[in-house]
């Protein structure tokens, strides 16, 4: 049990550094929230442009 506490203690530091690492002036957290943004709207936009197509068939 013991040992379990010091392994999540050193992975919650660890994730710490990794998202306040800054990469060109931008935090990994800033590049990995851009990334995940980017994905969310094209995938949005594909699925308005099928709902568009699937509407002009009908």
């Amino acid at each position: 049990m013991l040992i379990g506490c010091f392994e999540l203690k050193a992975l919650n530091e660890a994730f710490e550094v990794f998202c306040n690492k800054q990469i060109a002036g931008i935090s990994s957290a800033e590049i990995f929230a851009i990334f995940c943004d980017r994905i969310l709207k094209k995938g949005a936009e594909i699925q308005f442009k099928q709902s568009n197509l699937k509407n002009q068939n009908s």
